[in-house]
């Protein structure tokens, strides 16, 4: 059988033909939304028997399409991934920080058109200098490469590649404003600016969303002690880092990996800074946690202690679009994870590099509590940690819909002990022994002691249910309400009820119209069931 992740494409009459795994890569989105294009009737087959199976120019010309603008409904839904939109994330701002100063950074290099790396760069010594550790420099000195002079050697050794890799003419005489305006007290201000530059898109292909400062303060009162060995395994710019180094001491006790090469950059910058006193080249680097990254390999093979973190925090990357290279390798190094869900893989590798009664905290999605495709990460979870608390902080994250939660676990054998869940001003304790008794293992942090001794009392008197009872659907998803869905009565239509028409026990007059054509529709409940 053909290895689907190996071709890039296969060959039909001499054509190029993208087969839909490779489709969905080209086009940004999943699998899925594929297959509701070609049921919606935005994307044809080859032909019918091959069912899912596309010519490249058809592919091609949907993304023009797209990015032109033609389809608008593609492009406000599937294709977050292709947006040029950016957006200042406020929940980054710390607290007594200007949000206009930091605006008007921001506005100067879009309304100049500054490019990304002379940017960050002009913003990064303007930085040093006010840190007294660049001496002097002008826009002048910039753009002829002249030797700078710094007070630190490792910050020298990081920022001269910097400019050197710039082209002289990417860097103009009115860029000055960069070099000297006032940078606000901000932590990781050039993490700021560069998540507030970074388009959208760029962000949402690679799952990437910064966390809210107060978050990330917490995490660390909790748990960071002055001489913990910590690691950030997705650390971005630095954000978590930088927090750990409010504690701890010792800049090597500090890890931090990346993919992104310009997050690395600025991270490393970050913690120079932060220790700008001491010498010590930073343990931060540009590699993929996921795949290039075994337990004894990760910065130094000589320091074989190195799996053994007290300390992983991070807000991991959620629903990455792997390549199908990648995905391979992650089947190969993760078979326990069968969802391929980024949060998933991050989990399980950091567990695996967790020291013993170590501490794993981490941002993630509502749905990983109970969502049926994470199963296997709860699992995972409930049979090699103990669960200390999960906080649930609803919707955090700018220009990002879905309810977050914090997931605090200890890496140890059996289970000890009880799991706080905090929901606002509710705390309470619910025994981790029951979530590995649940169907699916299911974290029901909404269902409390007294809840669940009132559910397990209704279950152990005489009851019947629904099981095999009763056939379960969702009903119709058009996939295109504008297309399928009318206001008024015609002939051939008939009436059809939305979810804001159904009330407990109630069912409003339906105020909206379909023409059935289930052959058109991206799902449908099996009509030909009669309902009683």
């Amino acid at each position: 059988m053909e290895n689907r992740f190996e071709r890039n494409f296969i060959i039909d009459n001499n054509e190029a033909v993208l087969n839909i795994e490779n489709a969905a890569i080209f086009l940004g989105i999943s699998t899925a939304t594929v297959r509701n294009w070609v049921k919606s009737g935005y994307l044809q087959t080859i032909r019918e028997d091959a069912k899912y199976l596309f010519h490249r120019k058809e592919v091609e010309n949907i993304k023009s399409r797209i990015k032109n603008g033609d389809i608008e409904k593609l492009n406000k839904r599937a294709n977050k991934s292709k947006t040029n939109k950016t957006f200042i994330p406020e929940e980054y701002i710390q607290d007594g920080v200007s949000f206009n100063e930091l605006n008007s950074i921001v506005n100067f290099i879009k309304i100049n058109s500054v490019s990304l790396l002379p940017a960050l760069l002009l913003i990064a010594l303007n930085l040093l200098k006010k840190e007294k550790i660049l001496l002097k420099a002008d826009i002048q000195d910039i753009i002829q490469k002249k030797d700078l002079f710094f007070t630190n050697k490792e910050i020298e050794g990081e920022i001269k590649p910097w400019i050197l890799e710039i082209e002289s003419e990417k860097i103009k005489e009115e860029f000055s404003f960069l070099l000297d305006c006032d940078i606000p007290q901000q932590r990781d201000v050039l993490g700021f600016l560069y998540q507030s530059i970074l388009h959208e898109g760029e962000k949402s292909q690679s799952g990437s969303y910064y966390t809210p400062s107060n978050i990330v303060n917490e995490i660390i009162v909790n748990y960071v002690k002055k001489d913990s060995k910590v690691f950030d395994p997705c650390c971005g710019t630095g954000q978590f880092l930088l927090a750990f180094s409010d504690v701890i001491e010792n800049p090597l006790n500090i890890y931090g990996i990346d993919f992104d090469k310009i997050a690395v950059r600025i991270a490393r910058l970050n913690i120079l800074i932060k220790f700008k006193n001491k010498n010590f080249i930073p343990n931060i680097i540009c590699k993929n946690t996921l795949l290039e990254v075994g337990n004894y390999d990760l910065f130094s093979l000589k320091d074989k202690s190195i799996k053994d973190f007290d300390i992983i925090a991070t807000n991991p990357p959620w629903g990455v679009h792997f390549s199908g290279g990648d995905l391979e390798k992650l089947n190969k190094f993760y078979p326990e994870i069968k969802s391929l869900e980024s949060f998933s893989y991050f989990l399980k590798k950091s567990i695996d590099l967790l020291s013993e009664d170590g501490i794993i905290s981490f941002i993630l999605p509502e749905s990983i509590l109970s969502v049926k495709t994470h199963k296997d990460i709860r699992e995972i979870i409930l049979n090699n940690s103990q669960i200390i608390k999960i906080v649930y902080l609803n919707r955090v994250f700018k220009n990002v819909f879905t309810p977050v939660i914090r997931l605090d676990i200890k890496k140890c054998k059996g289970i000890k002990g009880s799991i706080q869940i905090c929901k606002g001003d509710k705390n309470y304790f619910v025994k981790q022994k029951r979530w590995l008794n649940n169907q699916d293992f299911i974290f029901d942090i909404h269902a409390d002691g007294v809840d669940a001794k009132i559910i397990n009392k209704i279950y152990q008197t005489n009851h019947t249910t629904l099981k095999n009872r009763a056939d379960w659907a969702l009903g119709i998803v058009t996939g295109d309400n504008k297309k399928f869905i009318i206001e008024e009565a015609r002939e051939g239509f008939e009436p059809i009820y939305k979810g804001k028409d159904v009330e407990k026990f109630v069912l409003n007059k339906p105020m909206n119209y379909i023409k059935f054509l289930p052959e058109k529709f991206q799902q449908v409940a099996p009509w030909q069931v009669p309902i009683f």
